[in-house]
């Protein structure tokens, strides 16, 4: 194959789908993956794709170079946060245990509680605080704790989390997108999310309009995994399984 019909090929994968892994190229295209490489590389130089970690994404999609704080994403939309929060903990039942994830929309979901009679696992130091404030049982994973968005990781995290089983999980994401699904930029958050999500019978993504097409460093779930809770939707994503938060009532 001639290197222009390879770039042709690569553009072709990358503007459908929005972005594609390595792995994915070299097998279509049939070439070694120092070859990919090196066409990625000159295609992001030509301005035609974004070279990511691992693959490349469309210029139409934003990737996650930097990670707000937690006092800084708490001022990016609160309201459809809270919105979104409200309709997840309505899809809560009376006795369920569940898991919450780490998070500034999912840590809206606790004012939302204080009616059920629940036992709630989570990764979060300040959600476990308001969580007992509500007088809700919960238990808490230990391990590392990550400064940037105070969640618990690492294996003493994942190795308790193993253990348990749930109605329903509440997992945050940084983006999500058609080609890498739900991804956050911790690898180590990523698997506690991945790994609450197979312990749950149902799983529930908590993602504001802002996270569309946005790709962080790690994938944590198919969009088909998932049931996506959000304040609005671009069409391209409206086959897969989502709810709509309205505004306040």
């Amino acid at each position: 194959m001639l290197v222009s019909e390879r770039f042709e090929k690569i553009l072709q994968m990358v503007n459908k789908t929005g972005s594609v892994r390595l792995t994915e190229l070299v097998d279509q295209i049939g070439v070694s993956e120092s070859t990919v490489r090196r066409d990625i590389h000159a295609l992001h130089q030509m301005g035609k794709l974004q070279k990511i970690h691992g693959g490349a994404t469309s210029l139409d999609m934003k990737f996650l170079s930097k990670e707000n704080s937690l006092q800084e994403r708490l001022k990016i939309n609160p309201d459809e946060k809270e919105s979104i929060a409200r309709l997840a903990a309505s899809l809560i039942d009376d006795c369920d245990t569940i898991f919450i994830d780490a998070g500034t929309t999912t840590g809206q979901m606790i004012q939302h509680l204080n009616s059920y009679n629940l036992l709630v696992v989570t990764n979060s130091l300040s959600h476990a605080q308001s969580l007992v404030r509500y007088d809700i049982k919960t238990i808490v994973l230990g391990g590392e704790v990550r400064p940037i968005s105070e969640a618990i990781e690492g294996p003493f995290a994942t190795n308790l989390l193993e253990r348990f089983n749930f109605d329903k999980a509440f997992l945050g994401a940084n983006g999500f997108s058609n080609g890498t699904g739900y991804t956050t930029p911790s690898p180590y958050e990523a698997q506690v999310k991945e790994i609450a999500k197979n312990r749950s019978k149902a799983t529930y993504v908590l993602a504001d309009r802002s996270k569309q097409n946005v790709v962080a460093l790690t994938s944590f779930a198919r969009l088909d995994e998932a049931v996506l809770i959000t304040d609005e939707l671009d069409p391209e994503f409206g086959s897969i399984p989502h709810l709509i938060a309205k505004g306040k009532r």
